[in-house]
């Protein structure tokens, strides 16, 4: 808050309009004749609040914006939520965007490409500008019809996932739109530590971030390592609508986002579905509270979180433990909890940080040695097929293609010569 001084002028300190009363010395002296001259002249300092719309600072690497003085009537644009903290700009007029005939046609293309289920794509390219020109009306007058959710397990390497696959059109089309129109404000929230789902800051930047935390700073030597249990279903659906109006103000587009998040609680599981394009979104905005909690109360400034694992480095065991008893508590007022392998390491020369598909040390970091017995297997297979003489099908040069873009981002130099090498030379001859 800034006070700035206004001089206000009048005339005589012991005059009024006719000079004979006193009437303060914020008047002026209209009528006096020229003859009458005053020798003091009156003055007074106001002091007058303006007031400063002062913007939050925000993460490493989230964009800055200068603080502007704001008048009080104009200060409309910020509020206080449910628990008394003021918050910026929520966006509002984004529904119009929505439903723009070229916004669809980049929305649809944009989805195509990253839809697994070619035959889907194929039918869907086929009769493409009615289906879009059909979904841009059913948009406009709110008659969006969603399409039912296919549930099924997956074992993802030994561990049984729950996942919700919904149709590319228009579930997926439609939630890539709505994505693109309000995930800039919703990642601007986010803390820098914040991984996966979000364009730059994936699993290659986690891990380097934690190799530059251990090389940096010799005296991390213990990691905490914490996973959240069945996190996707334990997510209350109504919590995550009321965050939502703290960032969006638009009536019509909150009002579609719930109908896609009551479309999943309809197949009768709890939580979020685990494959939607929002739902990473919203699982990321939910564990932003703990986020800050951890920064701003904790004062854990070393960590990085992929989704809902949490990987925080600190100097003594001691001190971890009470970080893992502060972040128990809170995740049970979010209504979540930890599973059972959290775990305190210590970092030496000989054990590394198990992140994200590598094990990290302070100068170098390696492949998990189940990722090196897949990837052995893999060209192993390959390339028996090359001395049979045996074509290699779509899956073999994806997943031989995998491998080696996997290998640029660790110490690979003996692994590539072993086992990756001759089978290239193979397919080169």
């Amino acid at each position: 808050m800034a006070l700035f001084r206004v001089l206000n002028v009048g005339g005589n300190a012991w005059s009024d309009w006719g000079n004979s009363v006193q009437n303060g010395v914020s008047y002026s002296n209209v009528n006096n004749a020229l003859s009458n001259a005053n020798a003091n002249i009156g003055a007074r300092l106001y002091f007058i609040e303006h007031r400063l719309k002062v913007i939050p600072t925000l993460p490493r690497g989230r964009k800055q914006e200068s603080i502007q003085p704001v008048s009080v009537a104009s200060n409309a644009k910020t509020r206080e939520n449910d628990k008394g903290i003021t918050m910026r700009h929520r966006l509002k007029d984004c529904y119009a965007d929505l439903y723009r005939a070229e916004f669809l046609k980049k929305m649809a293309d944009a989805t195509c490409t990253s839809r697994s289920d070619k035959y889907e794509v194929i039918a869907f390219r086929n009769d493409e500008d009615a289906l879009l020109a059909k979904l841009r009306h059913d948009i406009i007058y709110h008659r969006v019809e969603l399409s039912d959710y296919r549930v099924y397990y997956k074992n993802e390497r030994g561990k049984r996932r729950l996942v919700a696959d919904i149709k590319l059109y228009p579930d997926r089309i439609l939630q890539t739109a709505i994505a693109h129109l309000i995930e800039d404000r919703l990642n601007s929230t986010l803390i820098y530590q914040t991984h996966a789902s979000i364009k730059g800051h994936g699993s290659h930047l986690a891990m380097m971030d934690a190799r530059k935390h251990l090389h940096n700073d010799p005296k991390l030597l213990y990691v905490l390592v914490m996973d959240i249990d069945q996190f996707f279903g334990s997510i209350p659906p109504e919590r995550i609508k009321l965050m939502l109006r703290d960032y969006i103000k638009d009536n019509e587009l909150l009002f579609l986002i719930d109908r896609i998040i009551d479309n999943y609680n309809r197949t009768g599981y709890p939580g979020i579905a685990l494959g939607g394009r929002l739902s990473a979104m919203f699982a990321n905005l939910y564990l932003n509270e703990l986020d800050h909690y951890m920064k701003e109360h904790l004062h854990v400034h070393v960590m990085e979180r992929y989704m809902d694992n949490y990987f925080i480095f600190g100097y003594s065991r001691q001190w971890l433990e009470k970080i893992h008893r502060e972040v128990v508590a809170k995740l049970g007022e979010l209504g979540l909890r930890l599973n059972d392998g959290a775990y305190i390491q210590k970092i030496d020369s000989e054990h590394g940080v198990d992140m994200v598909g590598w094990v990290v040390y302070s100068d170098h970091v390696r492949i998990r040695k189940k990722t090196k017995e897949r990837m052995r297997k893999t060209f192993r297979r390959i390339e028996r097929k090359l001395d049979w003489c045996v074509e290699l099908s779509d899956t073999d040069r994806h997943s031989m293609s995998s491998y080696i873009g996997c290998l640029k981002w660790f110490d690979s130099y003996n692994l590539r010569k072993k086992i990756v090498t001759p089978v290239l030379d193979k397919i080169a001859e």
